[in-house]
């Protein structure tokens, strides 16, 4: 789910005054939704996948009509570079534990449930101080934590050929924002301001899918019900400030079709949008831009036959894709492009588990039309195990 993109808005306002985007570091919490190395090797692409491989509650339906239970446990690593003329950054994340579990019932019922931390995040963006033309100290901003997740999801396929699915997802979270000044000449006096911002929110979700032939399509709807935000910030003088912020979430939906024209081939694709009303802070009204993502991808599994040597049945998988943000930093449009690789291996009596490797490669930006950019590095390993319980 998107949902932690509005939640991000909030610990994104400071980055804006400073004149430069805390897109560099990596939108924390994102992302929230139960991410599988499948689905990121396809280009972040899930919503047109009906199988027994596809472990994602972005479309709530997807689980429905299984034929096996499956324990899902996905680490996630990310490593970005951002930089602008005056400063640059690193950010770092790993996300763990990160867990899903799918239940097969009797009548192709199924129950889903999920939970994703992110167990260590960190930034750190520094720039110089200037006075006049002489350099006088630095400025840094540094951050830790971010936003976790849980997902429960209810999902039926009343036939082999259509499937439907509800999802209820929060989130929970108090990720920490240190700005901090250091000064080369004792003229100048060193602060500390902290920035605590406590996060919960909660949003419903409604998924279909349907197979014609080949072609599945596949389609979601999520609406928020509830959400709220406390900002604590503590200044270097002992001064502390406590506000209760207001704001609307995005509304998500999405698209996705899966073609699937032979048993060692696999096409897909997706397209989500959210729309943004926009929200105010401290009175100010803010205002900011709908969102898309459009993703593709194609698998091949040379061999489907579980009696062939292992090599011979890995899966290989490549995808792309292309997504705007909700913020445009400097008054310019933001997107981000990426392409995607991984492979994996089947094991079980019949190959119904898998281990799954995927490596991500994006650029966010580009000085010339934002006056920033970011190169990001993502690389995700997921193991599923699953087992015909009935």
């Amino acid at each position: 789910m998107n949902l932690h993109r509005a939640l991000f808005v909030i610990i994104l306002i400071p980055g804006l005054a400073l004149g430069y985007s805390l897109y560099a570091q990596g939108r924390p919490g994102e992302p929230v939704t139960p991410a599988d190395a499948r689905g990121m090797a396809l280009g972040n692409t899930v919503l047109g996948l009906w199988d027994s491989g596809n472990l994602s509650l972005l479309n709530p339906a997807s689980i429905a009509g299984r034929e096996y239970s499956t324990l899902t446990l996905t680490s996630l690593w990310e490593n970005n570079l951002y930089r602008v003329a005056a400063g640059r950054s690193v950010y770092e994340s790993y996300d763990l534990p990160n867990i899903q579990f799918v239940f097969d019932l009797p009548a192709r019922l199924a129950v889903g449930a999920g939970w994703q931390e992110r167990q260590s995040w960190r930034f750190l963006y520094s720039e110089p101080l200037l006075d006049g033309d002489e350099e006088v100290g630095t400025a840094w901003v540094e951050g830790r934590g971010a936003v976790s997740a849980a997902n429960l999801a209810l999902a039926w396929a009343p036939s082999e050929t259509l499937g439907f699915g509800f999802r209820a997802s929060g989130l929970i979270g108090s990720p920490v924002e240190i700005w901090r000044t250091e000064f080369d000449d004792e003229d100048y006096t060193d602060t500390e301001d902290r920035l605590v911002t406590e996060i919960m929110g909660l949003a419903l979700a409604l998924g279909v899918n349907a197979r014609i032939g080949g072609v599945n399509l596949g389609a979601y709807f999520e609406y928020p019900v509830l959400g709220d935000v406390t900002k604590i910030t503590e200044s270097t003088f002992g001064e502390v400030d406590r506000e209760d912020t207001t704001f609307d979430f995005p509304v998500n939906l999405g698209l996705g079709v899966g073609w699937q024209p032979s048993q060692a081939l696999s096409v897909v694709g997706d397209f989500r949008y959210e729309l943004w009303s926009g929200f105010a802070v401290g009175g100010v009204e803010l205002g900011y831009e709908d969102s898309l993502h459009v993703g593709a991808g194609i698998e091949i599994v040379p061999s489907r036959r579980y009696t062939d040597f292992f090599l011979w049945r890995m899966p290989w998988r490549v995808g792309g894709y292309y997504e705007t943000l909700y913020d445009s930093p400097r008054g310019t449009g933001f997107s981000e492009i990426g392409v995607t690789v991984g492979t994996g291996m089947f094991f079980g009596d019949s190959d119904e588990s898998s281990i799954d490797v995927a490596f991500q490669y994006a650029l966010r930006g580009s000085f010339g039309e934002n006056g920033l950019e970011e190169e990001i590095f993502r690389i995700a390993v997921s193991f599923n195990g699953s087992d015909n319980w009935w």
